[in-house]
C-alpha cells in the first residue's frame, strides 16, 4: 500500500498506467517463477472443489461476477475482487465450504520468515468492508522443514498459518488508511514528486523513471560506498554534481579515492600491494566461477525451498607456460547436478595450483553445502577451499581504481575498464540471478526455451565471467610489469 504515503502514486495508477516503466528481464524472471509457485499451490487447495477464475475485463464486472459466484457452496474463486466506494481489492483466492468463506494469500517465500501481513491486512479490510462474512484469513507459505523424497509432496510442502486474529486487531488501523485512500481521490492535477526512499524501498518504484529521469544519471549515484539515504538526501537539496558535494560532508576511504580520480580522469594503481598479491597466486592458476540455483519448490531428493543448489561451472586452466586448458559442468536435463558438480570440479582441479574466483564467498557456501549431501569428499573440499584466491580483494583493498569505473567494484564494471567494451551487452543472459531462475523455471518445465538453448547460452555467459577475470589478472600484470614467480 505504498499509495497511502505518496499521493501521486495513487494519482499516477489511476490516471496514467502507461507510464510504468517496463517490467525489468529478472522481475519478470521471478514473477513467473512465484506464478509457478501459486498455480503448483492452486491446484492442490482446489482438488474436489468447484473451481473458477475471475478473468472479466473491468473492475465492476469482476466484482459483480465474485458476488455472484460466492453466493454457491464448495466453491474455490481465484482472484476474487472486491469493491468498496473508490476502492478495489483482489485476493489470491478463496474457498466457500459448508456456508463459511476462507481467504487465502500465497507467499512464494519459507514459513520461517516473520509473517508479513500488513498488505493482505489492506486486502482483508476493503473485502470486510464490502460485506465479506469471513471464517477465517490463511497465509500459505514453503515448509522449510520439508525434505523431498523421490516424489514431491504438495501437502508436506506447504505451510498454512491462520492469519486472522492479527488482522482483525488491527482493523481500526486498516480501515484508516482505506479513508485515506478515498480522500485522496480523485485527483485533478498530478502531485508534485517527492524523492525518498520509499521510492525504492523493496523494488523500485514502477514511476520512478517519469517522476525523475534524471536520478539515475546523477553523478552523485555513482559515488560508491555512500549510503543511499545520503545520495537521496542530496539529490533532494538539488546537488546533481560532484562538485555540489559539502566541504564537510563526510566520506569514507573508497569515496575519497573515488572523487580524486574522477576530476582528472586519473587511475589509481598500488603497484606493491599487487605485486604482493600475485605472488601469493601459485601455478597453474585455476579461473573459475559457479552459478546455482536456490528452487522455491525443491526439485531433487534430499532438498528443501531454497537450498543452495550449484548446477554449472567454468574452468580454465592456465598453466606456467602460457597454455590453458578449458572444462566445465553442465547437468544433462532434469538430472541431479550435486554429484556430478563436485566430483568433476574436484577432478579438474587435481595437484596444486591457486583456485582464482571473484568474492570468493559464494564459492565457498556452495562447496561447503555440497559436503552436507557428500561429506565423504570432506578432505578434497577443504583443499580446494584453502587454494582458493578472491580477485575482489585487490580491488577491495583499493590497490586499483579507474574513474570510469563509476565508483563499482563488480566484474562488470572492471573488465567494462580493461577491454572497453560491453563484454555482456549481446549474451542472452547478462546476470547470475538470470541464468539461475531461467535453470529453475526449465526444471518446472514452464520454459520456453530448449534444453539446447538453455545449454549453450548459460555455458556463454559462465564462460564470460571467467574470461573476464582472466582478462583482468593479465591487464593488472601488465600495468604493473609483473613478471614474478610462475
Amino acid at each position: 500500500m505504498r499509495g497511502l504515503s505518496c499521493e501521486r502514486l495513487l494519482y499516477l495508477h489511476k490516471n496514467h498506467p502507461e507510464l510504468k516503466a517496463k517490467t525489468q528481464k529478472l522481475n519478470s524472471l521471478i514473477g513467473r517463477r512465484n506464478g509457478f509457485v501459486k498455480e503448483l499451490i492452486i491446484s492442490h487447495l482446489a482438488n474436489g472443489l468447484k473451481f473458477y477464475k475471475i478473468q472479466e475485463s473491468d473492475t465492476l464486472s469482476s466484482a459483480a461476477k465474485t458476488g455472484e459466484l460466492i453466493n454457491e457452496d464448495n466453491v474455490f474463486i481465484q482472484r476474487p475482487l472486491f469493491l468498496f466506494e473508490k476502492i478495489y481489492s483482489s485476493l489470491d483466492f478463496i474457498i466457500k465450504k459448508e456456508g463459511k468463506v476462507y481467504c487465502y494469500s500465497v507467499q512464494a517465500r519459507t514459513a520461517g520468515k516473520k509473517s508479513r501481513v500488513n498488505s493482505l491486512g489492506y486486502q482483508i479490510a476493503i473485502a470486510h468492508l464490502a460485506g465479506l462474512k469471513i471464517e477465517d484469513v490463511l497465509l500459505v507459505t514453503l515448509n522449510p522443514d520439508y525434505d523431498r523424497g523421490k516424489e514431491l509432496s504438495v501437502e508436506k510442502l506447504l505451510h498454512i498459518e491462520s492469519v486472522r486474529d492479527v488482522i482483525f486487531e488491527e482493523l481500526p488501523f486498516f480501515n484508516n488508511g482505506i479513508n485515506q485512500i478515498n480522500n485522496k481521490f480523485p485527483k485533478v492535477e498530478e502531485p508534485p514528486a517527492k524523492l525518498d526512499r520509499k521510492c525504492i524501498r523493496g523494488s523500485v518504484c514502477v514511476f520512478f523513471e517519469h517522476c525523475f529521469p534524471d536520478v539515475n544519471s546523477s553523478k552523485i549515484m555513482e559515488i560508491g560506498g555512500m549510503h543511499l539515504d545520503d545520495k537521496l538526501e542530496l539529490i533532494s537539496e538539488g546537488k546533481t554534481s560532484l562538485d555540489d558535494l559539502p566541504e564537510d560532508f563526510e566520506l569514507n576511504d573508497f569515496s575519497k579515492m573515488q572523487l580524486s580520480t574522477n576530476s582528472g580522469k586519473k587511475t589509481i594503481v598500488d603497484y606493491t600491494g599487487l605485486r604482493e598479491f600475485f605472488d601469493t597466486l601459485q601455478y597453474p592458476l585455476y579461473f573459475t566461477d559457479f552459478e546455482a540455483i536456490q528452487p522455491a519448490v525443491p526439485v531433487y531428493k534430499g532438498t528443501s525451498s531454497y537450498r543452495q543448489i550449484p548446477f554449472q561451472y567454468y574452468l580454465i586452466k592456465y598453466l606456467s607456460d602460457g597454455s590453458f586448458i578449458e572444462s566445465s559442468f553442465l547437468p544433462l536435463n532434469n538430472e541431479d547436478p550435486r554429484e556430478g558438480f563436485l566430483y568433476s570440479f574436484i577432478e579438474n582441479t587435481e595437484g596444486e595450483g591457486s583456485i582464482i574466483v571473484f568474492d570468493k564467498t559464494s564459492e565457498i557456501k556452495m562447496l561447503r553445502e555440497l559436503l552436507k549431501a557428500f561429506p565423504e569428499k570432506t578432505p578434497e573440499v577443504e583443499d580446494r577451499i584453502e587454494r582458493i584466491v578472491d580477485l575482489k580483494d585487490p580491488f577491495d583493498q583499493m590497490m586499483f581504481y579507474h574513474y570510469e569505473m563509476k565508483g563499482s567494484k563488480t566484474l562488470k564494471s572492471i573488465i567494462s575498464v580493461v577491454k572497453k567494451e560491453e563484454y555482456y551487452k549481446n549474451l542472452e543472459i547478462a546476470n547470475g540471478g538470470s541464468a539461475s531462475f531461467l535453470f529453475e523455471l526449465y526444471l518446472y518445465g514452464i520454459l520456453d526455451k530448449s534444453h539446447e538453448e538453455l545449454k549453450s547460452d548459460l555455458i556463454e555467459y559462465c564462460k564470460t565471467d571467467v574470461v573476464s577475470m582472466v582478462e583482468i589478472v593479465d591487464f593488472l600484470k601488465r600495468i604493473i610489469g609483473y613478471n614474478g614467480k610462475s
